[in-house]
């Protein structure tokens, strides 16, 4: 319920009401929003490095750098939401190291058991002693073949040069989507390989479908983005190939 209300995707409240107070949403990349929000009584700061439901919208430097400053300056914890950004997504391995900055807080999942099962919440010394053995207990946590297939992910992303081919292909991609100058393209945007295509007065969700009956795997984020998120070991030849399926499929719109 608490991930449910900390989210600020209204589909995500639409039946499971009441939710757990004390959560209040910011704009992203809108700096006097933030200010505003923080009060005496704010104990934490909670922010994905890209909203991925939202749109696949990369947080700006600069108000990620400001972000950090005002936690450190009225003691309010900086959690990174790394659930979708992190493990070599974006090119870094989370995505708050590409900002400079540091984080109390890191949630992470997905990615990180490579199709299994398993989630993470890495703390740093200043909250290390908070959760003690035995405080937050689990049934399955931290069962050996998620953590024995998390270890196996952990090995190849931590490989020398493995997170810049991710960073050199999530450019190519972009840079060639936004090549083609297509009239139904209004944006493209991202870090890595996770990439969102902005589209113009056709359904997404109609060009998904498209897609997929033509081979092409996509999902789609906010209320109009292709949410490009392929396989941190696509190969070149696989990228070409996808994105000569996208681009006969748009340029034939």
């Amino acid at each position: 319920m608490a991930t449910l209300t900390a989210t600020g995707q209204p589909d995500y409240h639409m039946y499971f009401a009441p939710f757990v107070e004390g959560f209040r949403y910011v704009k992203a990349n809108d700096e006097e929003s933030l200010k505003q929000s923080i009060t005496p009584e704010v104990c934490a700061i909670m922010v994905e490095g890209i909203q991925g439901e939202g749109g696949v919208i990369p947080l700006d430097r600069e108000f990620v750098e400001r972000l950090a400053s005002l936690a450190m300056e009225h003691d309010i914890l900086l959690i990174f939401d790394e659930v979708q950004t992190g493990n070599g997504r974006t090119g870094d391995f989370f995505s708050y190291q590409g900002f400079g900055v540091c984080s109390d807080l890191v949630t992470t999942a997905k990615g990180l058991g490579g199709g299994l099962p398993i989630g993470a919440l890495l703390a740093n010394e200043k909250c290390s002693s908070v959760l003690t053995p035995g405080t937050h207990g689990s049934t399955f946590g931290g069962n050996p073949i998620a953590c024995a297939g998390a270890n196996a992910v952990l090995d190849i992303v931590t490989e020398d040069g493995f997170l810049e081919q991710v960073g050199r292909k999530g450019d190519k991609i972009r840079q060639t989507v936004a090549g083609w100058k297509l009239p139904i393209i209004k944006d493209v945007r991202g870090k890595g390989l996770m990439l969102g295509i902005e589209i113009k007065d056709i359904s997404t969700k109609e060009i998904m479908a498209g897609l997929l009956e033509k081979g092409l795997v996509i999902l789609t984020a906010g209320t109009n983005v292709l949410r490009l998120l392929p396989p941190l070991t696509i190969t070149d030849s696989e990228i070409d190939q996808g994105l000569r399926i996208l681009y006969k499929h748009l340029v034939n719109l």
